[in-house]
Order: C-alpha cells, then sequence, then structure tokens
C-alpha cells in the first residue's frame, strides 16, 4: 500500500508581477512578467512530496469563486487529493499579491486571507474515513490551530508522525 502523506492548511492563489523597479507612491509601471500560480506552505509541500511519488492529501476549505477553480486544477494536475477538504460556498481563496522587483532581487506580499478558517469539526470529518496504518506523516502549516489541534491528536494516537510548519503567531488563538 503506498503511503499517504495528509497536510492541513491554506490553498493560496499567488499572483505575481516582476518589475524592474519597485513602483513610488502614485506611480503607475509596466511588470515585466505576470503569473498566477497555486502557492501556499501546505499545497508546496505537497505538490513536492507528489512529483516524489507519495499519495498526498490536503485539507483545506474549497470555497467557489474564480480562484477556487484555480486551486481545483491545480490539485488535480499535481495528483493531490482534495476530496476531505469542505466545500464552503462562502469562502474566498487566500489571494497573495507579489510585486517582485528584478533589480533589487526583493519582493513585497500583500496577503488577503480567507474569512473561513477551518474548524475541529472539519478535523474530525476529516480523519475519521482515513486508514491511520495508510498515513505516514501529517503536515500542519499552522494557519488553521483549532482544525490542525485535532488532526494532531488523531496522528498522536496512532503514533503517526506531525510536521508543524510554524510561523510567527497570528491572531487571536496564539495569544
Amino acid at each position: 500500500m503506498k503511503k499517504t502523506i495528509l497536510a492541513v492548511g491554506i490553498a493560496v492563489v499567488d499572483i505575481i508581477a516582476t518589475c524592474k523597479e519597485f513602483p513610488k507612491p502614485d506611480q503607475k509601471i509596466r511588470s515585466e512578467s505576470l503569473q498566477i500560480v497555486a502557492g501556499g506552505n501546505a499545497l508546496n509541500g505537497l505538490s513536492a512530496l507528489s512529483r516524489l511519488g507519495f499519495d498526498c492529501k490536503l485539507l483545506t476549505v474549497i470555497g467557489d469563486d474564480d480562484f477556487s477553480s484555480h486551486v481545483l486544477k491545480y490539485c488535480q494536475r499535481a495528483q493531490i487529493d482534495i476530496a476531505i477538504s469542505p466545500r464552503i460556498p462562502t469562502a474566498r481563496t487566500p489571494t497573495s499579491y507579489i510585486i517582485v522587483d528584478s533589480t533589487s532581487k526583493t519582493r513585497t506580499i500583500i496577503h488577503s486571507p480567507t474569512q473561513v478558517e477551518l474548524t475541529e469539526e472539519h478535523g474530525i470529518q476529516a480523519t475519521d474515513p482515513l486508514q491511520p496504518s495508510s498515513v505516514s506523516l501529517v503536515y500542519l502549516d499552522g494557519r488553521n490551530p483549532k482544525c490542525a489541534l485535532k488532526v494532531a491528536q488523531w496522528a498522536r494516537r496512532y503514533q503517526i508522525p506531525v510536521l508543524l510548519d510554524a510561523e510567527r503567531p497570528r491572531g487571536p488563538d496564539f495569544d
């Protein structure tokens, strides 16, 4: 049986504009290139693992906005299973607007987070149908702490290793 990596986290759409230099206030400039790509720590990690031959499952919020279809198509191409991810019509796909200065090799990111977080219940619903013996690692990107805790507790119960990609604290759940 092929081992599964289960990730809990956000799937983001990155809109990346590369410019010769960062614009000054009120300045209008042209970009050298524009890319729209799926991203986010959990999705990026699973993409690499999928290319290495692992079976990958992602628990994330999927909305019904235009960017969600971009994430869904990306997951299908990357062979990342999102069947355990809740579809929430009111959810907006997290989006990052990235300006890359090609001269100074710096970048600035403006992130628009989703307004809908994964809950404890999402964690329970996602892990209930899983066969623990098929999961070799749980990866948590730290963005949905209540859900992540439930999934980590499930993993601990079955002695499945958990990898936490911790970033700086955000919001009231980290106080």
